[in-house]
C-alpha cells in the first residue's frame, strides 16, 4: 500500500505542469557530437517539471531533434529525457535517451528511396551546461555515448552544443 502511494505521488509530481517561474519555457540547440550517433543535430527541449524549492534538482526536460551523419546515408531522431541539477546559470545536465537511426536504400528496381531499416540505439550523456534562469544564450559541453545495436558495441563521444533558451 505504501509503495502504491509513493508511486501515485511521484506520477502527480512528474505530470504537474510547470509553475509560472518555470523558465525557460523551451530551448533550441545546435549540437555537434554528444550522446547520439549523429554528427550534427538540431534539438528542441521543453520542460516537464521544474522546482525552485529542492536544493539539488532544478528541472526535468524532454528533448528531441533531427541529426545527420556525413559518413552514411542515415538520419537520426534523438529522443532524450534530461535532468538539470543545481540552480543559477551553471548546471550539471544528465540525459538518457534513444536515437532512432533511419537508413535509406535506393536498391529497388524503380529507383525510389525506401527505408532499409531503423534500429533504435540507447544513448546517455553527462554535461556541463550554462543557461541563465531568464533564458538567452545556452552552452553545453558533454561526454556521452551510445550502444550501436547493429554493431553490438558501445561508443563514447564528446560533444558541444550552442543554443538559445526562450
Amino acid at each position: 500500500m505504501r509503495c502504491r502511494l509513493v508511486c501515485i505521488c511521484a506520477v502527480i509530481v512528474l505530470c504537474t505542469p510547470c509553475s509560472v517561474r518555470c523558465r525557460p519555457l523551451f530551448a533550441v540547440h545546435f549540437a555537434e557530437g554528444g550522446a547520439g550517433i549523429h554528427l550534427l543535430s538540431l534539438n528542441l527541449e521543453v520542460p516537464l517539471v521544474s522546482s525552485d524549492s529542492v536544493i539539488l534538482f532544478h528541472a526535468l526536460r524532454f528533448s528531441t531533434g533531427y541529426g545527420i551523419s556525413f559518413f552514411s546515408s542515415a538520419s537520426y531522431l534523438p529522443i532524450e529525457v534530461r535532468t538539470i541539477l543545481f540552480h543559477g546559470s551553471n548546471h550539471i545536465d544528465l540525459s538518457l535517451g534513444l536515437s532512432l537511426q533511419v537508413r535509406y536504400s535506393t536498391n529497388v528496381p524503380d529507383g525510389e528511396r525506401v527505408i532499409a531499416y531503423s534500429p533504435v540505439n540507447p544513448t546517455w550523456s553527462v554535461a556541463y551546461r550554462y543557461e541563465s534562469e531568464n533564458g538567452g544564450f545556452s552552452f553545453r559541453l558533454s561526454a556521452g555515448g551510445f550502444y550501436h545495436v547493429s554493431e553490438r558495441d558501445w561508443f563514447f563521444v564528446p560533444g558541444i552544443s550552442l543554443g538559445h533558451a526562450f
